[in-house]
This record gives C-alpha cells, structure tokens and sequence, in this order.
C-alpha cells in the first residue's frame, strides 16, 4: 500500500520536519505490524498521545490505530492559526 504523504509547512509553535507525515489506510493489523517490523522501528508501547503540541528534533514517531478509529491532529499546536500566511493549512487530521 502506498501511503498518503502530507508535508507539513512550520508554524510559529510547532516547528515540523522537511519529511512528509505518512498515512498508511487500509491494512490488516497483521499487515501493519510486519510493516512496522520491517522498517526497524522500536516498538515502545502503547501510551495515550500528548495533549500538548510535542516535537522531536532527531527522531519519529510512529501511530498505529490497529482497530477502530481515530482522530489525531498534527503540524499545529492549539494556538496556532489554521492556514499559513499564503492560506494553505497548518494541519493535518
């Protein structure tokens, strides 16, 4: 599967990475372990996400919704307006 790539401009607070934030839709909770695996990623645990705007300078973060659904806002913090000064958006939900 291909993912969905979203580049995420910097705000005032949230100042965002060069490299797009990836959407994987539609695979299997095995699919998407044997993807995660794959790539090396360390799995950490399971823990709520921040309800603060947060950033890591050297490193990713990777979010698996392995059944449901979710809602989870990135590129902006709460403060932050909801397009840039050329009116493209800060966010991605």
């Amino acid at each position: 599967i291909e993912p969905e790539q979203y580049f995420l401009s910097p705000t005032p607070h949230v100042p965002n990475s060069s490299l797009p934030f990836l959407v994987y839709r539609g695979e299997t909770t095995r699919d998407m372990k044997r993807h995660i695996e794959a790539n090396k990623w360390m799995k950490g645990g399971q823990w709520k996400t921040y309800k603060i705007p947060n950033f890591h300078t050297n490193t990713h973060e990777c979010y698996a919704a392995l059944s449901g659904k979710t809602l989870y806002e990135v590129g902006k913090s709460h403060i932050d307006d909801e397009a840039d000064s050329q009116g493209g958006k800060n966010w991605s939900k």
